[in-house]
């Protein structure tokens, strides 16, 4: 189990201004099957100078979905919150549509247009739905 918190802080800073801050803790255990490790990489990224995200479950897509947020960010610096909330959601819908795409109609012969959605008993009736 993975434990991320944050607390929303009054904080001094060395200009002598109060303003607010975020503390954000999390483990490092990662569990695969019975084996469990602490490596040295970290449940935090940091997406901007005053961004971080704390991550839990699958480690392999949050990983490339946050590289693919830090890529998108370098080119456009952009400070609302809700922007790259929303730029690292897509990249973690992308990353999620593309792999059960892969296990539920991959056809080597067909393109993402030509898949049937019967193929496998219509378990999805909408991709938009992954």
């Amino acid at each position: 189990m993975t434990v991320c918190i944050a607390a929303l802080i009054n904080w001094a800073y060395p200009d002598k201004q109060i303003g607010r801050a975020v503390i954000a803790v999390a483990d490092r255990m990662l569990t695969s099957g019975d084996v469990e490790y602490e490596p040295p990489q970290l449940k935090i990224a940091f997406l901007r100078k005053r961004f971080v995200a704390l991550v839990a479950g699958d480690i392999a897509t949050h990983s490339e979905a946050l590289t693919f947020t830090q890529r998108s960010l370098a080119g456009e610096p952009n400070d609302d919150v809700e922007a790259v909330a929303e730029l690292y959601a897509k990249a973690l819908r992308g990353i999620r549509r593309q792999r059960a795409i892969q296990i539920w109609f991959w056809n080597p012969s067909a393109s993402i247009k030509t898949l049937s959605l019967r193929s496998r008993g219509e378990c999805f009736r909408n991709l938009s739905m992954i």
